[in-house]
């Protein structure tokens, strides 16, 4: 018996990896499906364990199509989670040492108003994303800067956010946060914060003192900036410079030039 993949003259099935052999054998059980008395459930723990990510999206994608009876994953893999439809996946997570809480994201989002939401987490959760699912708090973000300057400042702080299993997650618009919102509804211990910008008018950021609300115990939170990011931060080293003009005169210098050579001509923002 050989496996063909491995070549014109294949290899002995002993010369093969743990994976494939895995892949063989599920291949097998599955052969027998049409016998009705059997294998009503197709239990499969962990299948991305031994195989390479193409690898296992296309073993995912047989399986997706197996109506004959129900197929059960459990799995630790984004790449997973980001083939499968988002109202079939079980959520199983444990806090803190307490009891595990099971999430059935059908009840979340299988509702027939909850339809654009589906639409948009089905194109939106790939397999870097969805990993927001087995993290155990998630900052959404707009853009780039503010994923890398966050996890900066986490730093500063000494923080890690990756040792502390906090995902940030960029959405690239503000509008991405609402699909997400339902799924931390209903888990107070599953925290999530949404930093945003309140897009004020150039002309009405002046008068903003902030626009961050007070401390509450809830998840979600939304976090909105005066106007946008940038501006967040040039006007923070500003007032610092109030404190220590020579350190803080020099970094407020800085960020506006890179500021204003970034910033399109005829701009009034700074």
């Amino acid at each position: 018996f050989t496996y063909q993949e491995h070549g014109l003259g294949g290899l002995d099935l002993e010369a093969n990896g743990l994976g494939i052999n895995n892949l063989i054998y599920a291949s097998i059980v599955l052969s027998r499906k049409k016998n009705e008395e059997h294998f009503r459930f197709f239990l499969i723990e962990e299948p991305e364990a031994h195989l390479h990510p193409q690898m296992l999206r296309t073993f995912f994608g047989k399986l997706n199509r197996i109506e004959s009876h129900q197929v059960f994953v459990s799995s630790h893999s984004s790449m997973i989670t980001a083939e499968v439809d988002i109202t079939k996946i079980t959520l199983m997570k444990r806090f803190d040492g307490g009891v595990p809480k099971v999430t059935h994201l059908n009840d979340v989002y299988g509702k027939d108003e909850m339809k654009a939401h589906r639409t948009y987490l089905h194109k939106f959760l790939d397999s870097t994303r969805s990993q927001l699912l087995f993290a155990r708090s998630v900052i959404f973000v707009e853009g780039i800067s503010e994923a890398l300057l966050i996890s900066k400042f986490a730093e500063l702080m000494g923080k890690s956010l990756q040792d502390a299993g906090i995902e940030i997650v960029i959405l690239g618009a503000k509008g991405g946060f609402d699909h997400f919102a339902p799924l931390f509804q209903d888990d107070p211990e599953w925290k999530c914060a949404f930093i945003t910008d309140d897009d004020s008018a150039p002309e009405d950021i002046a008068t903003k003192e902030r626009s961050l609300p007070e401390e509450t115990i809830t998840s979600p939170r939304t976090y909105a900036g005066v106007g946008t990011f940038e501006y967040e931060l040039l006007r923070t080293a500003d007032k610092a410079d109030k404190s220590d003009v020579p350190i803080s005169k020099k970094r407020v210098e800085k960020l506006q030039t890179a500021f204003l050579n970034a910033t399109p001509k005829g701009s009034k923002t700074f």
